[in-house]
Formats: C-alpha cells, structure tokens, sequence
C-alpha cells in the first residue's frame, strides 16, 4: 500500500527522483528507481503502517525559514540556505569550529585533519554567528567538529557567541580533554556553556570499543563527574547500533537517572549511514524509531512507555520523539509536563523545541530533597519550576537521514542547520554523501 509520494535522491549519482513510502508486512520502507541506476529501497518505521500515520497527524510547518539565505535555482535539496520553501524553522544552529579530532572512530563519518591552519579562525566564527543572526533569532547553538576541545581557544569562541547574543550554548564533544582538564572545562563553562552534548554510547566497555574502537566507559563518568563539580548540565548521546548498544538503552536511561540533576537529558540517535558505502546497508543495520521506542519500554520494564513520547509537531514528525520526566518519590520516572512546557507547546514547532531546551537542559543547582507545598501556593512560582528542573529527565531521539532514507519533505521540515560563511544548510543535507563518498555539500 503507498502511503505517501515523495522525492529523494539516487545514492549514486544525487540527482533528486521520485519516491514512495509503502507499507509492507515487515513494515514502512521508501522506494525509488534512478533511471541511470535502478532501484532502492530502505526500511524507514519498522512498525505498521497505521501507527506510521498516526505519529504524523498532529504534524505542522515549523515557522518557515527566519531569512531568506537562498535563492531557488536547482529546488530542493540544492538550494539550502535556507530557502523560501523551507518550512521548518530553526530550533538549533550548529557551527563546525574543526575538522580536527583526537578519536578514529570506526562508525564516524567526518573527516578529521590533524592541521590546525584548516579550521577556521575567531573571525570566521564571528562572522557564522552573525549568519544566524540575519534570521531573526538566536536560537541554541551547538559548537561541533571534529572534536571542539581540540581548540585551546574554545572559550574565546563561546565568549564570542555570548557577547552577540547567544544564551544556550552547546558543545558536542566525546569528552576526552574534559575528563582530564577541568580548568579548561571550568574556563568554558564561566565563558558561557551551558550543557554538554556528550558522545555516550553505552555503559560497558564491549560497546565503546565495538563503536569507538577504544575502552571509553570510565572516561565519561569522569567528564560528568566534572561537569558536576563546575555547574555545567551534560546530555547523553548514544548512537544506537543493531547488535551492539541497542539492548543497553534501558541500562543507560537507569544510568542518567542516577546522574541526575546533572544530567539533563538523553538523546538518541540511530544510526545513519554517512560516508563511503559501496553496498546499502541492510535492514538489519537500521534500527527505527518504533524499535527505539518499544526498547525504552520493555528495557526498563515500563517505567518510560511508548504512549509516554511525542513526535515533534513540524513535518515531517517522523525525525524525532521526546519525553519529559520527573523522578517519583519512589526513585521511578514519571511521565509529566509542568505548566512552563504546556505554555511553550502553544509557540510555533522550533521555538517550542528551542524553549524547552532552554528550559530542561541548562544546568541547575543540586537536586534538594523537598518539594514544595502545592496547598500553600496561589499560583505556580520559581520555586516550584526550580524544583521541576532538578528533578527532571528528558529522553528525546533523532534519526538522522542519510542518501538512502531521505525524504525531500521531511528534509524541508528540518529545524537543525549547520551554518557555513553564506547559509544555514539542515543538517541532513550538509552531511549527506553519496555511496562514493562524495557530499552534498562541501
């Protein structure tokens, strides 16, 4: 049964086709012919076809672009920037300060050289910021690479952002130097950082070594274990790998929950196939966003259940799901949303997304043992949003498309834009690569 007629791209040659999703008896799959090429098909929802419906519905545009960057020449995806046609707003901008990295991981599909002249200089930087700032908004911005803390100057860079502006601001990080160095995480932190993205795959040393080719386990206790003592919030991201993390996930939402407050959250991501990959990677190799959720519940015997998530409400819904909890009296998660979240729902899909990240993943004083009083109170106060927050957990996932998967709407809904010196290309598009390897965009 087709459910939905869409364009994509032949992983061979880039060039944009026409395609189907369709529901089969194993599940939703996108299918498309390159008349140079022949056929691809890719799992996308391992799951019905009627719940792949019913996790859109509640889907809108996002805001659209916030600037006009690009003009519309070849259409979509080869005039990001955005364009006028883009309709998912901007809910985080990330900016590559290197290419450099101290990791050769084996799943990693950046390249890495060791060449300090090749990243780009303070001014450069500057002059990014001032990219996203023509938008109208200064939303949370994510310091990425290659691996950011590589940069000695990485403070001067965050100091730089916080003067134009820019309130919530990440660094995506595998926490190597932050383990060690806490005078440089400290340095970050009083320059403006507000939370860590922190590479986090797993909870055993088989799994980091399996997807990161090293023993990582203890290397990021000690970066949280940093990140408590100076006040800076940590989000964990594991990339999730069929057979190998993919039966830890209940293991490491146990694990942030004794973390908390500092940990703020745990983000999922499936994963995608960037890079060289002469083959399409097999069914068996994809874990989708059903298959995610129902581990959540089973993993962790239904303390978090699947009706506990909710899709992102901007097309297409299908790229991530979020939950919001709070620790019981019991020491279990439960479901909730405090009045704050309620009230920012109202907001266009990216400024929601941009104020709950604001909201739930900045760092909060250590978590106190009492709560307040709802009797004694004539309205809801700080007090009480304080104490919300530090006892709160997000559990949010993203699968991030690659040239197999990618659907041309779902990609004009994208709220996550990587900023070059012209434009703010969504992420899925910057990244994208062909099966040689070549990209999308350089």
């Amino acid at each position: 049964m087709v459910l939905k007629k869409t364009q994509s791209l032949c992983p061979v040659c880039l060039e944009r086709i026409d395609a189907e999703i369709v529901e089969e008896e194993e599940g939703v799959y996108l299918t498309k012919t390159c008349i140079n090429h022949g056929n691809f098909k890719t799992a996308l929802w391992k799951g019905s076809g009627d719940s792949f419906l019913i996790w859109d519905r509640d889907s809108e545009n996002g805001g659209g672009p916030g600037g006009d960057l690009s003009k519309i020449r070849k259409g979509c995806p080869y005039d990001c920037g955005p364009c006028l046609v883009h309709t998912g707003g901007i809910c985080v901008a990330l900016v590559e300060v290197t290419h450099r990295c101290n990791m050769k991981c084996p799943i990693c599909f950046a390249s890495s050289p060791k060449d300090p002249a090749s990243e780009p200089d303070i001014e450069t930087i500057k002059h990014r910021y001032k990219i996203i700032l023509k938008t109208g908004a200064t939303p949370p911005l994510q310091l990425s690479g290659g691996e950011p803390t590589l940069r000695d100057d990485l403070p001067e860079i965050v100091a730089a952002a916080k003067d134009l502006g820019f309130e919530m601001i990440q660094i995506n990080t595998n926490g190597l130097r932050l383990a060690e160095d806490r005078g440089y995480l400290s340095k970050l932190k009083e320059n403006g950082v507000k939370v860590l993205y922190l590479q986090f795959d797993g909870v055993t040393d088989d799994v980091y070594r399996a997807i990161r080719g090293v023993p990582l386990a203890d290397t990021k206790i000690k970066v949280i274990e940093n990140c408590s003592n100076v006040g800076l919030g940590v989000v964990l991201v594991p990339t999730i790998v069929p057979g190998i993390n993919d039966r830890q996930i209940g293991r490491i939402v146990q694990f942030a929950k004794q973390w908390m407050p500092v940990v703020r959250g745990v983000h999922f991501q499936p994963i995608s196939y960037f890079g060289r990959y002469p083959q399409a990677p097999t069914d068996t190799e994809r874990i989708t966003l059903p298959e995610v959720l129902n581990a959540l519940e089973k993993q962790t015997d239904g303390e978090v259940r699947v009706s506990d998530f909710k899709p992102r409400r901007s097309k297409d819904a299908h790229c991530a799901f979020a939950g919001f909890f709070v620790l019981g009296d019991d020491g279990a998660l439960v479901s909730a949303f405090s009045p704050e979240v309620r009230v920012t729902a109202k907001s266009a899909p990216a400024v929601a997304v941009r104020n709950f990240l604001e909201t739930y993943w900045s760092p909060v004083p250590k978590r106190c043992s009492c709560q307040p009083c709802l009797c004694e109170m004539d309205s809801v106060p700080d007090e009480l949003l304080n104490w919300v927050q530090g006892h709160s957990l997000t559990i949010s996932g993203m699968p991030f498309q690659d040239v197999w998967n990618i659907d041309l709407e779902r990609l004009a809904g994208c709220c996550i834009h990587v900023v070059t010196d012209e434009r703010l290309v969504p992420f899925c598009a910057y990244y994208l690569t062909s099966i040689s390897g070549k990209r999308l965009y350089n």
